[in-house]
């Protein structure tokens, strides 16, 4: 069957655990946090249909219940002098977030390294990593962007097994280049302090890469989540804005509201369509393997756009951003990455554990 565990969030349960359940630990056959006998529960997973409208209701349902249990102020497992929230095993680490296996850390995101600062989505085996962006198996890399294996680099982007270069994209199996053309170590280390004083000089030597030279738009990146800007307050700071066009198509179309509630009512001309967006209107297509997915498990097609539902998904996450207020329970003054107008219920480490 199909994934036991259905709209679960912050359990620690069984893989048979539970349909809408939030906060249960060491548990197995719960329905909106009810214990339910074997047979019961079987029951109703046999009998549940995953209709949009049944999976639309169970997050809403889910969504109430969140607002009724306890939450923890911050997600922290054997780590020690940290600031932030998700961190695992890790130490010395300062306004970090989703990271792993690090330490001495500062402003980094979805990492796992040694003495990182300022980087996002980097690590694996990395260290002394500054203002980079998808760097991995790296050491000694500053204002790098997706480079693999790379060492002694700078200014570099989409590289792979490199080391002791500047300012050089697409290149691999190389060392001692500067801007793509090989030279020898000697000629480099001359070259290597002259740019780096000419680009202080600029005021360009320090900082990342010049947004004006992005592929994408500020709107269509991920940064428009974490820190979401107008086209206008965008384009002040120098980022590219990319104004939408609908594409033209020669296919029929239909408003995702008027796709069929059940997977098992649509037909295969559902390929040849494109869908509306119920959220931007944007149109999106289903391609043969999504749809044999679909079916496979019996799941409603969706209704919002691809981008849409990623948005959907990073908004379920409590926003990288630090707040003081006091545990709900006993007063006790904590840190957490709940805004205190918020709804939910949120207790220091030592009350939920009570709690639960």
């Amino acid at each position: 069957m199909f994934l036991i565990r259905h709209f679960v969030l912050h359990a620690g349960c069984s893989a048979k655990c539970a349909l809408e359940t939030r906060g249960l630990y060491h548990k197995e056959y719960c329905l909106f946090n009810k214990q339910l006998s074997r047979e019961q529960y079987e029951n109703f997973i046999n009998e549940f249909k995953f209709t949009y409208t049944n999976i639309k209701d169970s997050k809403e349902k889910l969504a109430e219940l969140r607002l009724k249990v306890p939450h923890k102020n911050l997600e922290i497992d054997s780590s020690e002098n940290y600031l932030g929230d998700y961190i695992s095993n890790s130490k010395n680490c300062t306004d970090c977030f989703d990271i792993m296996e690090s330490q001495d850390c500062k402003y980094v995101w979805d990492g796992m390294m040694n003495t990182g600062y300022d980087c996002f989505n980097t690590g694996l085996d990395a260290s002394f990593i500054y203002e980079s962006v998808g760097v991995y198996r790296a050491n000694n890399v500053k204002f790098c962007n997706k480079c693999s294996q790379v060492n002694d680099t700078f200014y570099c982007d989409y590289c792979y097994k490199l080391s002791n270069s500047f300012g050089c994209t697409n290149l691999n199996y190389n060392e001692y280049c500067i801007l793509n053309k090989k030279y020898t170590k000697e000629e480099y280390e001359k070259l290597l302090p002259r740019i780096i004083e000419h680009m202080k000089k600029t005021g360009e030597w320090g900082e990342f890469f010049d947004p004006k030279i992005s592929l994408i738009g500020y709107n269509s990146s991920m940064a428009q989540y974490y820190f979401p800007l107008d086209e206008t307050s965008a384009e002040k700071q120098g980022f590219l804005w990319e104004a939408y066009g609908k594409p033209k198509t020669e296919l029929k179309s239909t408003k995702a509201k008027d796709l069929p509630n059940d997977i098992s009512e649509v037909k295969d001309d559902i390929l040849n369509t494109t869908i509306e967006c119920e959220k931007d209107g944007k149109p999106f297509r289903i391609i043969p393997q999504e749809l044999s997915f679909y079916k496979k498990h019996g799941l409603a097609l969706p209704h919002p756009c691809h981008d849409c539902r990623h948005f959907e998904r990073k908004g379920k996450m409590n926003p990288r951003k630090l707040y003081d207020r006091t545990c709900m329970k006993c007063g006790t003054e904590i840190t957490t990455t709940y805004e205190p107008s918020r709804k939910e219920i949120v207790y220091c480490e030592k009350c939920y554990l009570e709690n639960i």
